[in-house]
């Protein structure tokens, strides 16, 4: 869940959700962030949402003057949670996409109205056709993870570092 309150300028984000930290399993993350952009995209679930979103996050990321490789990382990973959406949410007659700028980070959530949880898949690698965008997601993300509302659909987001790793 996610609460909202306004300091100054700044929006403090304080969020409790079950995510995946890499090399962990089901950790809870409860911490406060300065959220010093934000960007929302509603799209329709079609099959050109993906498209418009990565397009969304280029001229987003470019303009908070985030690196080039981490705008395309960013654009892989939105691609692939909203074509993961558009695929296991059909019935939702939208699907949000916000993005969320901290320090040293791009927060992407996905929002739509399908009850179902992203699951790690294990597709055959000599003949899956499907089964790899949570794969790929878990792969480029520090961390990730989902957040239900009941009835209401899920959010699925992701946090991609955009310091250089020398700063690190």
């Amino acid at each position: 869940m996610t609460f909202f309150s306004r300091a100054g300028e700044e929006t403090v984000l304080v969020l409790r959700s079950v995510g995946y930290r890499k090399n962990e399993e089901n950790v809870v993350f409860v911490m406060n962030t300065v959220v010093k952009q934000q960007a929302t995209l509603e799209l329709v679930p079609a099959l050109r949402a993906p498209r418009v979103a990565r397009a969304f996050v280029a001229e987003t990321l470019t303009s908070w003057d985030v690196q080039a490789e981490k705008v395309e990382a960013a654009q892989l990973v939105v691609s692939e949670l909203v074509t993961n959406a558009v695929v296991h949410a059909a019935d939702s007659h939208t699907i949000n996409l916000d993005l969320r700028f901290t320090d040293g980070a791009v927060r992407v959530l996905v929002s739509d109205t399908g009850l179902g949880e992203p699951e790690r898949g294990h597709p055959d690698p000599r003949t899956a056709e499907t089964g790899r965008g949570v794969l790929l997601v878990d792969a480029f993300a520090e961390r990730w993870g989902s957040e239900t509302h009941g009835r209401d659909g899920k959010t699925v987001w992701c946090e991609l570092s955009i310091e250089s790793p020398t700063n690190r």
